[in-house]
């Protein structure tokens, strides 16, 4: 299985950071465990990769990844 690089840190992933109408396991099917394209469209992902730690960010926060680094870098 092809997982996302963050699988092992991630609170999606673990189960940890829910969303209250969409399931873990959906998350982790349709980021996570899907290869590279599938990782570049988790907002969580992006916001990593350029550097920051998005602790209660969503793979699907509708809000532009440099937006929220530039929020969570204050």
């Amino acid at each position: 299985m092809n997982k996302c690089k963050y699988t092992e840190t991630c609170p999606v992933y673990s189960g940890e950071l829910k969303s209250p109408n969409l399931t873990t396991a959906m998350f982790k099917r349709n980021y996570c465990e899907t290869g590279t394209d599938s990782w570049g469209l988790c907002r969580r992902y992006q916001v990593a990769e350029l550097g920051s730690e998005p602790a209660d960010i969503m793979p699907h926060d509708p809000r532009d990844a440099e937006d929220i680094a530039k929020s969570l870098d204050v």
